[in-house]
């Protein structure tokens, strides 16, 4: 699974991260209101299988006039998905 600007707040707590056993890529922006990517790194060291994070720098929520370094951040985690399945 790839998430993309996960919204991450008390509102929010997304429990459902912990019981998904597929990998998961989450792509975030470092200036995301709704979910710092402090706040998913520690949400998701917790998790198994491990899940990965992903950060466009100077993104907030929704990648204003940074959607291709969004888009391209998504690409790579559906390469890198793709290469951890078949390794399996």
């Amino acid at each position: 699974m790839i998430a993309i600007g996960l919204p991450l707040t008390a509102r929010f707590p997304l429990p459902e991260l912990q019981r998904l056993s597929c990998p998961l890529v989450v792509v975030q922006g470092s200036d995301d209101e709704f979910g710092s990517p402090a706040d998913l790194r520690a949400l998701l060291e917790r998790r198994k299988p491990d899940a990965k994070l992903r950060v466009v720098e100077g993104a907030s929520h929704l990648f204003p006039d940074r959607a291709r370094d969004a888009a391209m951040q998504v690409t790579a985690a559906v390469k890198e998905l793709l290469e951890t399945l078949q390794s399996h």
